[in-house]
């Protein structure tokens, strides 16, 4: 570490996934996520009394971060901020935040246990590294009628 930044040398590649909860999938009326459309659909039929469609904060020691997790969906270049797409994302975003869709924590990427508030129904979905799945396993609700991968294509 110097000062406030951490560096390492990679020791493995994780990928990110999107996670979603089965049951919150036919709340939507939805069987898979396929567009940005399907995805506004599904947050929204989840987001009510506390509870969120879609929850992620990151603290500052991630490389992947919310922000640029959907800058990347979008197209677009976290390091151009006049470049659409980028703008785009984060309209998005901050809608998501307006419409009490994502609390404000996830826009602002300040750290936020997601992964508990996932399995605890409060975030009914999150992006997470694969290399969480045991704690997915672990937590009694992974499967392909609980919580689980989902293939998402053009959100």
């Amino acid at each position: 570490m110097v000062g406030d930044n951490v560096y390492s040398v990679p020791c493995f590649m994780d990928v990110l996934a999107f996670w979603v909860d089965e049951e919150k999938m036919a709340n939507a009326g939805l069987t898979e996520i396929k567009t940005k459309e399907d995805f506004e659909k599904y947050v929204e039929a989840n987001s009510s009394d506390g509870k969120y469609g879609y929850g992620d904060a990151w603290e500052k020691t991630y490389v992947f971060n919310s922000i640029g997790t959907f800058v990347n969906l979008f197209g677009g270049d976290y390091y151009d901020w006049t470049n659409p797409k980028t703008q785009e994302a984060v309209k998005f975003m901050y809608d998501m935040m307006k419409k009490k869709e994502t609390p404000i924590s996830q826009l602002a990427d300040q750290y936020d246990p997601m992964m508990q508030k996932f399995f605890d129904g409060e975030y009914a979905s999150i992006f997470m590294y694969v290399g969480a799945i045991q704690s997915f396993v672990n937590s009694g609700k992974y499967g392909p009628d609980k919580q689980h991968i989902a293939p998402y294509a053009d959100i």
